[in-house]
């Protein structure tokens, strides 16, 4: 994607991957004890997909739509760094301060010295959590600003500043009293005016807001725990709000995440975005490749492209998952209102999916194509071709696709959430008869899929190995 055009031409083969994206996710969604889930894509400037799948609550049955709202946790750390960058800006704040400047009431202690980019980078080391707060658990209030600071008075530090990467919630909490204080108008009311209300997002806010009740799902305990599935309480995060308490929709996240591209000036200078991205302390210094933490903004390397964004995990069992590619501005969001629901595995499947569709459909390699293994004789049918093979295929045991995804036809097996990584891929011989030319060598590279078609052209069934497979929405079960 090195020119504008090429950069045209794989956004638009990237549109004809998004029904197959549907299709994938659905099954996914359908795999996994996943109560109620929102997913959007944006890109190029404009919102690609909107899905929503499940219900807001496995007791009332309501369905989910995309204008639910999801609290999105420490996608929340995302807001309050912005707050600060725009603070810093505006020359109220610098990220060298130390926090006693703006908070007197720790000068006195040795926490005082910690500075603001300390806190926005999780290397002041400080404790994690409030304690009597029950972060993860709904059983106790929320702190409020003095249970922060006596926390930080009580326990302060766990390791010493600037030795490694030490998430934490209280540092967040404490940009917020900051943020409040310096802007003196308080936490909440900054960045509704300064963020949310710039960007007209209207399903977005920084708390739990009993006025809209209705229009919250709850979440739910994971299937682990002692009762399955059991529906939580709402609640609000008060303190906490700066570190894990936003509301939202997968919608106006992917609208708020594409201010952070380049060029896009409504929140921040590009100047204070490249500090924000920066690859900054490692997740695991052990590990080359491991994500790294900016200034509230996490990034990481996938498929050869860099992803930036943040996950989020609610104690009201509620997780979620936004990243964005700054290089070709795609953006997926995923909330769902499980404990335990794969969000980060489903939001980078929905990458590989997109990037497989955007790829040059002249490159003969990637996709798993074994090497030397190329089509004897190959067929140039093009996608609108290729999608008469396309489809969800399914018997009585198992389940198989044929995507046709950057002008290649890809076998999936939905069982895993990686679904390109361990995709077939298949060159078309004729309308009847498909051959597999890159899958593992313990599968069936080199063989052949048979195509069965009805009078109209569509699929009737097709047959491979031992398998006699029938499109999803004909299957009837086996006859007996």
């Amino acid at each position: 994607m090195s020119s504008a055009p090429d950069h045209d031409a794989a956004a638009a083969r990237m549109d004809t991957s998004l029904d197959y994206v549907r299709i994938w996710l659905r099954t996914q969604f359908d795999r996994h004890d996943i109560p109620g889930m929102q997913v959007a894509v944006r890109y190029r400037g404009m919102s690609k997909l909107s899905e929503a799948y499940g219900v807001t609550n496995l007791e009332t049955r309501e369905p989910v739509t995309p204008g639910h709202l999801f609290r999105i946790a420490s996608q929340s750390k995302t807001f309050t760094a912005v707050a600060v960058l725009q603070l810093v800006e505006r020359h109220l704040l610098r990220l060298d301060d130390s926090i006693s400047c703006h908070l007197p009431e720790l000068a006195d202690n040795p926490v005082g010295v910690v500075t603001v980019r300390d806190l926005l980078n999780h290397t002041a080391g400080l404790v994690r959590d409030v304690s009597t707060a029950v972060l993860d658990q709904v059983v106790a209030p929320t702190p409020d600003e003095s249970h922060v600071i006596q926390t930080v008075l009580e326990d302060g530090f766990v390791f010493p500043s600037n030795v490694s990467l030490k998430y934490s919630n209280v540092g967040y909490s404490l940009l917020g009293i900051i943020i409040g204080r310096v802007s003196e108008v308080g936490y909440d009311a900054y960045v509704g005016e300064n963020i949310v209300d710039v960007l007209g997002l209207k399903n977005t806010g920084p708390d739990f807001d009993p006025a809209r009740v209705s229009e919250f799902v709850h979440g739910h305990a994971g299937p682990h725990a002692r009762r399955p599935q059991a529906v939580l309480p709402l609640m609000a995060s008060r303190a906490n709000a700066p570190c894990g308490g936003f509301y939202s929709t997968a919608d106006d996240l992917t609208e708020y995440y594409s201010a952070h591209l380049m060029g896009d000036h409504r929140l921040l200078s590009d100047g204070s975005k490249r500090l924000q991205q920066h690859a900054g302390w490692s997740s695991d210094p052990a590990t080359p490749g491991a994500a790294r933490y900016g200034l509230g903004m996490a990034s990481e390397s996938f498929r050869g492209h860099t992803l930036l964004g943040h996950s989020g995990g609610h104690p009201a069992g509620q997780v979620s998952e936004t990243v964005f590619d700054p290089d070709t501005g795609v953006i997926v969001s995923i909330l769902a209102n499980g404990f335990g629901s794969p969000v980060g595995e489903l939001t980078r499947g929905v990458l590989s999916l997109l990037y497989a569709g955007a790829a040059d459909p002249t490159d003969p390699g990637g996709f798993g194509l074994m090497p030397g293994v190329l089509p004897t004789q190959p067929i140039d049918l093009g996608a609108g071709e290729l999608s008469r093979f396309a489809g969800r295929y399914v018997d009585q045991i198992d389940e198989f696709h044929l995507a046709a995804l950057g002008g290649k036809l890809l076998g999936i097996y939905p069982d895993g959430l990686d679904p390109v990584g361990a995709a077939e891929r298949y060159e078309v011989v004729s309308a009847g008869e498909l051959r597999n030319i890159g899958a593992s060598v313990f599968a069936s590279a080199g063989e052949t899929i048979t195509v069965v078609r009805n009078l109209d052209d569509s699929v009737k069934r097709i047959q491979f190995g031992r398998s006699i497979m029938w499109p999803a929405e004909r299957y009837e079960g086996p006859s007996l």
